[in-house]
Formats: structure tokens, sequence, C-alpha cells
């Protein structure tokens, strides 16, 4: 699944709740708690499968570079 892909989902679910809420399937309350946790597990959802675990060999480190605006920070 790429970025692009990813950001649709979210605009998607986040989407879904006014339309919810105009069609009376859920009230504004329930919405301001529902909204975050979906948002909250979807993004532990994305983040397990797409950041690969330690040992896997799929991510390397990155070269250090030094190109902070100022010298030694």
């Amino acid at each position: 699944m790429n970025e692009t892909q990813r950001k649709a989902i979210y605009a998607f679910v986040t989407a879904l709740i006014p339309v919810g809420i105009v069609y009376g399937i859920v009230t504004q309350e329930q919405a301001a708690v529902i909204v975050p946790a979906i948002l909250a597990g979807l993004s532990l959802i994305m983040a397990y499968v797409h950041v690969p675990a330690p040992g896997d060999g799929k991510q390397q480190d990155a070269p250090v570079t030094d190109d902070s605006e100022r010298p030694g920070l």
C-alpha cells in the first residue's frame, strides 16, 4: 500500500463520520469519541504493516549528513 492509498483511507474514514451524523446513525457526542478511536486504530495498523521489524534486513541505516544551518548542532 503506498502513501496515496493510505491518505485515501484516512480521508474516507474521516468523511464517513459527518455522513453518519447527518443521517442520524451517530450523534455528535458519539462521533467525538469514535473518530479518534478509529483513526488511532488505523494508524496503529498502518504502522504495524508498513514498518519493518528489527532484523528483517529491509531497512538500512541512512547515511548521516550534516545539512544543518548551524554547524556543530
